[in-house]
């Protein structure tokens, strides 16, 4: 896609709560700077502005911080702003800036389109049952205001349809945009550190946040399996809650030696480059980007077939591992296939599906811009 000169009158907003690391956020950032390439005003709008990504963010690119202590009270100065600026298009992000955005859209002056963007099954959200209620009467309610639906997988989409009753048909699936070198941080060259320190074994992978979602104690245990009979070190990329009671099951595996929590890494593409098979372990997903990239380099994967992206992405099992969620001997036994040697190829045609240049036309068509 070339750059445009008429793209120097069209203004794109992005709404976020944060930058902090997070696939929403990575997604959100690589389109604003896409967009700004091809000579779109960008602003990215932050309830607050903190977070890993910031520093990450293009210089062409305005940040406009709201200042706000929750995207509750963001509300007021959001109408503010979109009366303020006009932008072409508003494209938020995550559930509850959805909400807020298009909140803001019925009290603001503007004819701006609003695009809201949908990354999990919302359906299984962890809530109270009031709250799980609530939910479900406000996004049944709300979200048809806005111009347009993006789910990130057919999953997502099927999921939202059934959740508010709203047609399958009006919700554009496009996925999130795989990691580029925008993320790549020299100084996140460590892996070579850590696998030298392990011996030079065969190299497991998990990324994500430490947290109930991706359930990584039943990567640990099956891990453990796995290093009895194919010695291995597993590297696991992330922050969350649940860093201590991980530290505890590790220790109670006694795999100490063999398993390293290194904390954030805004890009782990390097760590994938060298890894000998990445294991997703999640109870659910929306469109899990990280499976997607590991195989963009080569690196085989495992995947629990959570709801919903797993099984869509590795096409029911051709271009990767799916086993069940929770199974701690089935990823076993699956991760011993790959790294005995039996691991699956993927072709060009699949790539394709995923690539940044596909998923900038699908974005700009929803946007209007073409």
């Amino acid at each position: 896609m070339e750059k445009s000169p008429e793209n120097s009158a069209q203004k794109v907003s992005f709404y976020l709560p944060k930058l902090g690391v997070g696939g929403a956020e990575r997604a959100m950032l690589i389109l604003s700077a896409e967009l700004a390439k091809l000579g779109f005003q960008v602003d990215v709008v932050l309830d607050t502005s903190v977070g890993d990504f910031l520093s990450l963010v293009a210089p062409e690119i305005r940040i406009i911080d709201l200042k706000s202590k929750s995207t509750y009270t963001s509300l007021p100065k959001l109408i503010a702003y979109l009366n303020r600026e006009k932008p072409d298009v508003f494209y938020s992000a995550l559930d509850l800036t959805n909400l807020m955005a298009l909140i803001a859209k019925r009290f603001s002056r503007v004819s701006t389109r609003f695009v809201i963007s949908i990354q999990n099954t919302v359906s299984i959200h962890k809530r109270a049952l009031l709250k799980k209620i609530i939910e479900r009467l406000m996004l049944t309610a709300i979200y048809p205001w806005a111009d347009a639906v993006i789910a990130v997988s057919q999953g997502v989409a099927r999921d939202l349809s059934e959740y508010t009753r709203n047609s399958v048909s009006q919700i554009h699936v496009i996925p999130n945009p795989m990691l580029s070198r925008l993320f790549q941080q020299p100084e996140e060259d460590h892996i070579h550190d850590i696998w030298q320190e392990s011996g030079n074994l065969s190299l497991v992978l998990g990324v994500g946040r430490l947290e109930e979602q991706k359930d990584f104690p039943t990567l640990l245990r099956a891990f453990a399996i796995v290093h009895e009979e194919h010695p291995s070190h597993l590297i696991i990329l992330g922050e969350g809650s649940q860093r201590r009671s991980l530290e505890m099951l590790i220790s109670d595996l006694q795999i100490e030696k063999y398993v390293s929590l290194p904390g954030i890494v805004k890009n782990p593409l390097k760590y994938m480059e060298n890894a000998d098979v990445f294991v997703l372990s999640s109870i659910w997903e929306g469109l899990p980007s990280v499976l997607i990239e590991a195989l963009g380099v080569d690196c085989p994967v495992v995947s629990t077939n959570c709801p919903s992206g797993p099984k869509e992405i590795l096409e029911g099992g051709k271009y990767g591992e799916l086993v069940p969620i929770r199974d701690v001997q089935a990823l076993a036994k699956a991760m011993l296939k790959v790294l005995s040697g039996d691991a699956k190829k993927i072709d060009d045609a699949w790539l394709e599906k995923y690539s940044l240049e596909k998923i900038m036309r699908d974005n700009l068509e929803v946007m209007g811009f073409r």
